[in-house]
C-alpha cells in the first residue's frame, strides 16, 4: 500500500472514531440529564461514556499511526533511514 493511501485510510478511520467519540459524549450528557432529573437508567450513561472513551482512544491511535506513516515516509525520502 502506498504511503499517501495508507495515511488517508488511517485518517478516515480516525475521523470516523472521532465522530463516535463526539456522539457518545453528547449521548452521555443526555443520559446524565435523564438520569438526574427524569429517573432514567444510569447504565445508559455508563455505556455512552464508555463508547465515547473508546472512540477517543481509537481516534487518537489511528491519527498517531497516520502521523507515524507520514513521518517514516519523510525520513525515507530524505535518506535518514533505509
Amino acid at each position: 500500500m502506498k504511503t499517501k493511501t495508507a495515511a488517508v485510510i488511517y485518517a478516515s478511520i480516525g475521523h470516523l472514531f472521532a465522530w463516535v467519540w463526539m456522539l457518545g459524549a453528547i449521548a452521555a450528557i443526555y443520559f446524565l440529564v435523564t438520569a438526574l432529573f427524569f429517573d432514567g437508567a444510569w447504565s445508559s450513561l455508563f455505556w455512552a461514556g464508555g463508547a465515547s472513551a473508546i472512540g477517543k482512544w481509537l481516534s487518537k491511535g489511528f491519527m498517531d499511526h497516520k502521523d507515524r506513516v507520514l513521518y517514516e515516509e519523510k525520513l525515507i525520502t530524505e535518506r535518514f533511514i533505509l
